[in-house]
């Protein structure tokens, strides 16, 4: 049921682009598998609830400290994940804070109209472009109240 749910929120993007789907499809997906499995530990909770028997027994105690060990096996793949684009992410911090203290400066001194440094693409997210009426350019604008932005 699971894979059922979750390859029909991926089918669309997938037969439209004939390509791997792209993050915000996956989120959707992903969302339904941990769902799936809350709704599995609930039922397998229940279960050792209503069974004093099971509850007693060794061998439930060592999977409960097996479970306890794989979510935070889970936990730690991803602080490695972070700690491993630690200066990547740094740097991408530093010229977005530079970014904004140009724009600041620009606006202060009356400039309304504004070419700024495009960044580079961070975990798929959308960054300036040439046109100005691209979508981040105007959400960007619009943030800083400036009539039109665009990349250097």
């Amino acid at each position: 049921m699971v894979f059922l749910l979750a390859a029909a929120v991926m089918f669309p993007s997938e037969y439209a682009t004939s390509s791997y789907p792209s993050g915000r499809v996956l989120v959707t997906a992903e969302l339904i598998r941990n769902a799936a499995l809350a709704a599995f530990g609930i039922s397998l909770g229940r279960l050792f609830a209503s069974r004093p028997a099971l509850r007693a027994q060794a061998w439930t105690r060592a999977l409960w400290v097996l479970t306890l060990l794989a979510i935070a096996s889970t936990a730690l793949i991803g602080v490695r994940t972070i700690l491993s684009d630690q200066e990547r992410l740094f740097r991408f911090a530093a010229l977005w804070d530079e970014r904004h203290a140009f724009v600041q400066e620009a606006r202060a001194a009356g400039q309304m109209d504004l070419a700024v440094r495009s960044l580079p693409h961070l975990a798929g997210l959308g960054e300036i472009e040439a046109s100005s009426d691209h979508w981040v350019n105007r959400c960007f604008a619009q943030y800083y109240d400036l009539h039109t932005v665009r990349a250097k």
